[in-house]
């Protein structure tokens, strides 16, 4: 049996070494300008490496935590988070957010509004569509959220764990952020409490999809703010960290469910509650893996929009959506890039700001190759 806390214990006190607050303040600043579409010294860049197996010494001793011990184990996902999200930035230099957050997967919203959930072995949660019963139950406003529902207390517990292990370590504690967990968004949410029957009835029963939008949209906003106190999110209210980048504003919003809705559908029975939500929470930035482009300018309208995050920029025409976005105000927070255009200077040139760039690294020789000609040339 492994022994997570001594575990923790350690890369805490090898973290906190390595831990450098006056480049992760530079770091923050870079991505405050560049999101704000300010000039900067150069795009923020993250480089993501392709397993932390390739970690150099003393880093490869500890052995993958499997996931089914995180979900269960606050030490465990802590030390997951640790080795996964922080400590590639602390040795690169990069420009990774350094953040972690309880990973229990996209259940958070669904979960708490009744939603039966499941998590197996080494499988990320899921949950199952809700029966008729339960279903009007959440239509009719009968399905109270609270700090006890779904896996909201669990998920409290471990931010409270992460905030307690970083204040022994203050040079750590000022470099991390201990990020919202996935919310996900109005629309994806709506989809797994309902399942595949939700894209009939946007034709059939337009409005009960409405009413299950705006539960949604109540439980989300209700959740959100129970969280907030738990998170460590220095830039707040420009841009929050998500995953181990910053996004614009105070929350990303998943959408990655509206890539199988037309524009128009989107924008007429969708979008209203994307907005609504934004709105709520100040202003924030919305995800979606795939191709979305055609969604993208139906978004660009929401007012509250501050950015997007392209889960898959190589599939898309991503220079035109900068430009899209550069009209709006908003700004690109995941564009991935090739060695070639980073060492030759073209990914700077062609996103000056506005963005940030992602190298997904071969290697950790790669990594470090890139790191040192781009991040201190």
């Amino acid at each position: 049996m492994r022994h997570y806390e001594q575990e923790l214990a350690r890369a805490l006190r090898l973290a906190e070494a390595l831990a450098d607050p006056v480049r992760t303040q530079n770091s923050r600043e870079r991505w405050l300008r560049a999101l704000g579409w300010q000039e900067t010294d150069r795009p923020p860049l993250m480089i993501q490496l392709p397993s932390v197996t390739c970690l150099p010494p003393p880093w490869n001793e500890f052995a993958p935590v499997p996931y089914r011990d995180a979900f269960r184990n606050p030490a465990a996902m802590m030390l997951s988070q640790l080795i996964q999200s922080v400590v590639p930035g602390l040795l690169l230099g990069d420009d990774s957010a350094l953040t972690i957050r309880a990973n229990l997967g996209t259940i958070q919203v669904a979960s708490a509004l009744g939603a039966h959930w499941t998590q197996r072995e080494d499988d990320f949660p899921w949950v199952e569509p809700v029966n008729p019963r339960k279903l009007q139950r959440i239509l009719e406003g009968d399905m109270a959220v609270t700090p006890q529902s779904g896996v909201l207390n669990q998920t409290c517990e471990m931010m409270c764990f992460f905030q307690r292990q970083l204040a022994g370590y203050p040079a750590l504690r000022e470099c991390v952020c201990v990020a919202l967990p996935d919310l996900q968004g109005p629309l994806d949410t709506a989809e797994q409490i309902r399942g595949s029957e939700l894209f009939p009835e946007f034709l059939e029963e337009p409005e009960k999809v409405a009413v299950l939008l705006q539960r949604v949209v109540d439980a989300t906003w209700q959740m959100a703010g129970w969280l907030r106190p738990l998170t460590r999110d220095p830039l707040l209210p420009q841009i929050t960290s998500q995953h181990n980048y910053f996004v614009p504003g105070t929350i990303l919003l998943r959408c990655d469910t509206a890539m199988m809705l037309s524009a128009r559908m989107y924008a007429q029975q969708v979008r209203p509650f994307d907005a609504m939500l934004l709105e709520r929470c100040g202003g924030g930035s919305i995800h979606s893996c795939g191709d979305f482009s055609h969604l993208i300018p139906e978004m660009l309208e929401i007012r509250a929009l501050k950015g997007l995050d392209c889960g898959e920029s190589r599939r898309m025409d991503i220079h035109r959506i900068h430009r899209q976005c550069r009209e709006q105000g908003a700004a690109l927070t995941r564009v991935v890039v090739s060695r070639d255009e980073l060492l030759s200077g073209q990914a700077a040139n062609e996103f000056p700001s506005g963005a940030g760039l992602l190298y997904e690294a071969a290697d950790w020789e790669d990594a470090t190759a890139v790191a040192a000609a781009r991040l201190r040339a």
